[in-house]
């Protein structure tokens, strides 16, 4: 009996999978089961270039605030160690005054920067694309090879700050993105948070201060406070290396305030320190971006040797990355008190590139002098008027006690229009003659004077009227 039942099982058993075959042929092909693709991965970014990489690392937050480090080409960021706050300080300028460019120092007010006409700035990056000439370098304060790069915002000149409310307090804010560079010592990339006169004004001890969620630092200070965050550690940069520099300030980064350190040399890295956007809130008040190579910390100045020729290029972006057209011309109106030798040259402004690109160099610089015909005065004499201009300027250097300047090429600008491009004599004299319509009317002119290992200047505006 038991055989036989287990007969007919084997039967059915064998029915029901020729009539389940037969229904599959008759399925309609999308019905039909397929075989899946396993999922993939997302491909990682492929650069070209290390330009394109460090674009794209620019464009990346890391994935919370501390120190943080990333080598050409890995598109990751990859968590460091912290190394302790510098317990020293960046300095504000004490006495903002808008410098001519043909002063001996740079810094401590006397700076070009990148001013925003409007639009909220998010992001400051600073390069230099030239640095030629450098061979030795010292800081007045600690010494051989010293001295920081900052990116700072508004608020180091007097009266410049912007609105903050830390603790329920209201006050003035002011923020540094900075990289600094001491051989026997501190070596690093961190940020600087000011809360200008809070500790006066509020009459609080500022090592007392709380450290806002997610913060890494410590307080210093006794009428200004100011929070130095820990540093995120890198290798000793030769200022001999400058070209191969570039340090970035941005806001509200993925929800992070960011300074970031690159170096494009053999092997290309960026070092990031990330703090919360939260702090000061800069990203709601970001105007003007200052970027230059300065003193290592406290007010104290980078000397770089005679010859030094630096171009720096400093660009601003909005929080989307779309460049910001600086004001032009360049504005001066540096913030840190920290400062170089150099010589502030010319200043040019790429609006659709949101860049702006000038020079610094220990070149002496040239000064045109203009001669004549005097500020808004008549050329022709009380009884006869040529139907010819003539005007006169003098170039000299006051490096070397107001010496006549020789063979300089100076060119004459009326009314827009260059009129002559002439050498200076042996007495620093250039003069341009050119015939102008007796019809009255008031013209203006400057001069442009340049010579090889001078630095370039540019005279102020006169105008004379003719007849």
């Amino acid at each position: 009996m038991t055989q036989t039942c287990q007969a007919r099982s084997r039967v059915r058993q064998l029915l029901v999978c020729v009539i389940l075959a037969s229904l599959m042929l008759t399925l309609p092909t999308s019905l039909k089961a397929t075989a899946v693709a396993p999922e993939q991965s997302q491909p990682a970014p492929h650069f070209a270039n290390w330009a394109a990489w460090h674009a794209y690392i620019a464009q990346t937050p890391t994935p919370t605030t501390g120190c943080f480090e990333v080598k050409y080409p890995n598109p990751v960021w990859q968590r460091t160690t912290c190394a302790p706050a510098t317990s020293g300080h960046a300095a504000p300028s004490p006495t903002f005054t808008a410098a001519s460019t043909n002063s001996a120092t740079v810094g401590n007010g006397n700076d070009f920067v990148a001013q925003s006409p409007g639009t909220l700035i998010g992001s400051a990056v600073g390069s230099f694309p030239s640095a030629t000439g450098v061979t030795t370098e010292t800081d007045t304060g600690v010494g051989s090879n010293g001295y920081s790069l900052q990116e700072n915002t508004q608020g180091g000149a007097p009266g410049q700050g912007f609105p903050v409310t830390f603790n329920g307090n209201p006050t003035t804010g002011w923020e540094q993105f900075i990289f600094d560079n001491e051989p026997s010592g501190f070596q690093g990339v961190w940020i600087e948070f000011w809360l200008l006169g809070y500790g006066s004004t509020y009459h609080v001890a500022c090592s007392s201060l709380p450290i806002p969620a997610g913060a890494s630092g410590v307080w210093f200070g006794t009428s200004d406070c100011y929070f130095n965050t820990f540093s995120t550690s890198t290798p000793f940069e030769s200022p001999t290396h400058l070209a191969f520099l570039s340090l970035g300030g941005f806001a509200n980064i993925g929800g992070h305030d960011e300074a970031q350190l690159c170096d494009a040399g053999a092997v290309p890295t960026c070092y990031t320190n990330s703090q919360p956007a939260a702090f000061l809130n800069l990203y709601q008040h970001w105007q003007l971006a200052e970027f230059n190579v300065l003193g290592f910390i406290g007010g104290s100045q980078a000397q770089f040797n005679s010859g030094t020729s630096i171009t720096v290029l400093n660009t601003i972006k909005d929080q989307s990355g779309n460049a910001i057209a600086p004001t032009s011309p360049c504005p001066i109106n540096g913030q840190t008190g920290e400062t170089n030798n150099l010589n502030l040259g010319s200043c040019s402004v790429n609006g659709p590139a949101g860049q702006i690109l000038f020079t610094e160099s220990l070149n002496p610089p040239l000064v045109a002098t203009l001669v004549g015909p005097a500020n808004g005065a008549h050329t022709c004499g009380p009884n006869a008027c040529s139907s010819k201009v003539e005007l006169q300027v003098t170039i000299t250097s006051p490096t070397s006690l107001g010496s006549p300047v020789q063979g300089a090429t100076v060119t004459f600008v009326v009314d827009g229009t260059t009129k002559c491009v002439t050498p200076s004599s042996v007495t620093g004299l250039a003069v341009c003659i050119f015939p102008q319509a007796l019809s009255p009317a008031t013209h203006s002119w400057y001069v442009t004077a340049t010579k090889t290992g001078y630095t370039s200047v540019t005279s102020p505006t006169w105008t004379y009227k003719h007849p």
